[in-house]
């Protein structure tokens, strides 16, 4: 699945989906963005979409937290959509790890508007990250 970007209220967003991909393919589309945002010369907005059908595998954690390291300073904020309950703790968890607030969300619009607002920020970590 090739990288996406959107754009929403003269803004691009760089949609990352993983709905119906395996751990290769979650993978692939991972090192692509890596790719990507490393060319980026500003910050730029991420929105990773998931479906009960994928899996935050050991692989793809590892990866997504080393890659979020070394591009902390190319993604200015960050969305999740379709997370459950287990996938949330992952996210917690994930959010220690980076030292960002990365924000889970229901629908795509709710993220979107999260990321577009200029007054929020993924970095207000909370009490329990630190």
């Amino acid at each position: 699945m090739p990288l996406v970007k959107i754009t929403e209220a003269g803004k691009e967003i760089l949609l990352l989906d993983y709905r119906g991909c395996n751990e290769h393919q979650m993978l692939q589309l991972l090192s692509e963005a890596k790719e990507w945002l490393e060319q980026q010369e500003r910050p730029q907005l991420v929105l990773s979409v998931f479906n009960e059908h994928n899996f935050a595998t050991a692989a793809f954690m590892k990866t997504v937290v080393a890659y979020n390291q070394q591009l902390d300073k190319k993604i200015e904020k960050q969305a999740v959509v379709g997370l459950n309950g287990v996938k949330k703790m992952i996210l917690k968890g994930f959010n220690f790890l980076i030292k960002r607030n990365v924000r889970g969300f229901d629908a795509q619009q709710e993220a979107i508007a999260f990321l577009l607002d200029k007054q929020s920020t993924d970095r207000d970590l909370p009490e329990y990250l630190h």
